[in-house]
């Protein structure tokens, strides 16, 4: 992480990582405005599926 503290104020730079983990239990389709097909999945077609974000985070602080 990089700080600097300019007059009081602090300013920081350094990197992040978030993850989540999630199951779909429902599917639908959509057809523009006319019609929406929804219905629940099956224990077959449910898998769990993770997200991974890395990033760079900046925190300024008065």
């Amino acid at each position: 992480m990089i700080a600097f503290r300019p007059g009081g104020a602090s300013f920081a730079v350094g990197p992040y990582i978030s993850a989540s983990v999630g199951q779909y239990n429902k599917g639908a389709i959509r057809l523009g405005n006319a019609a929406e097909i929804s219905d629940d999945l099956s224990d077959d077609e449910k898998q769990i599926h993770v997200w991974i974000q890395p990033g760079v985070r900046v925190q300024f602080r008065l």
